[in-house]
């Protein structure tokens, strides 16, 4: 009985005591987001013709955040004849052509803060009997009466007018009605829109480096059919703000983990010597910033995250 009851006070005691010198529970540390992961397939979302390489193309298409963006929507875009009820219709958001035989139409996102932008199309086209002329960039406007030989050009002497201009490297296409010959198939550009006849597509024309405080980003389609063209819908001009590439995102995360490369070694990150904490700050503001609303124009929706 005198062993039990020295047993018990001698534990009750010995515990009391070995709780009252813990220190006060540390706060939990601020929790590490998740992995970058890639980006799953986008429904509709389609590059214009190119030609680099996939690695240019992973770089250029794909990078723009879509709940960070400004859209100037389709009943905004103007161009010959759009006024007139009996060659379009304008909606509450978009722009459709009904039947027209000289095509040129636009729109253009002004006061775009610098940095880098992904310029995406929202289009439906029903039939490719026309020629087009596509562009977006900064300073820029279609060209007409271009030869065949040329309708898979993704550059020309007004693209080149254009950077040399403004310092904004431009994107183009262009899509012409196939005229099959021997040896002769249809041009890229005809070939993309008929693989999505009669679907709303996000075409993208790429990443756009903005270099002055304020651009004004304009897309513009010409071109037309002397036996009348139809069935062309815009659905507006996005503008997506562009960050870190997937494999950059990588790269940090395992700097963050110490993992990338061996200390000291050859392949040393040095990223990976900053506190966590800082490497988390820093990285909030590697995206282009969209403008203060009260910048926005009137006619422009600004998303600004989900």
């Amino acid at each position: 009985s005198g062993s039990g009851s020295g047993t018990g006070s001698g534990t009750g005691t010995g515990s009391c005591s070995a709780a009252s010198d813990l220190p006060p529970p540390a706060r939990a540390p601020r929790r590490a987001p998740p992995p970058p992961r890639r980006r799953a397939a986008e429904e509709g979302f389609v590059a214009i013709p190119h030609d680099g390489t996939e690695e240019d193309a992973a770089r250029r298409f794909g990078v723009g955040d879509p709940l960070r963006c400004l859209t100037l929507q389709g009943n905004h875009f103007t161009g010959a004849h759009t006024n007139n009820p009996q060659y379009f219709a304008v909606g509450n958001d978009t722009l459709r052509l009904k039947s027209v035989c000289w095509l040129a139409v636009g729109g253009t996102l002004k006061k775009v803060p610098r940095g880098e932008w992904e310029a995406i199309v929202h289009v439906k086209v029903d039939n490719t009997r026309f020629d087009g002329d596509w562009r977006v960039g900064v300073g820029i406007s279609h060209k007409r009466d271009w030869s065949a030989k040329d309708a898979d050009a993704t550059w020309d002497d007004a693209c080149e007018a254009a950077l040399v201009k403004t310092g904004v490297r431009p994107a183009m296409f262009r899509n012409k009605p196939s005229r099959l010959k021997a040896n002769r198939g249809s041009p890229r550009g005809n070939k993309l829109l008929q693989q999505h006849l009669g679907q709303w597509i996000k075409l993208s024309f790429g990443k756009l480096r903005l270099v002055e405080e304020l651009s004004d980003v304009r897309f513009e389609m010409g071109g037309g059919s002397s036996s009348w063209c139809s069935g062309i819908e815009f659905g507006g001009l996005e503008l997506r703000s562009c960050g870190l590439s997937w494999d950059q995102l990588r790269l940090i995360e395992l700097c963050r983990l110490h993992k990338a490369g061996a200390p000291s070694g050859p392949d040393e990150c040095r990223l990976q010597n900053v506190p966590p904490v800082v490497i988390m700050y820093l990285l909030e503001y590697l995206d282009t910033p969209l403008p203060d609303p009260m910048d926005v124009p009137a006619n422009v929706v600004a998303r600004r995250g989900a």
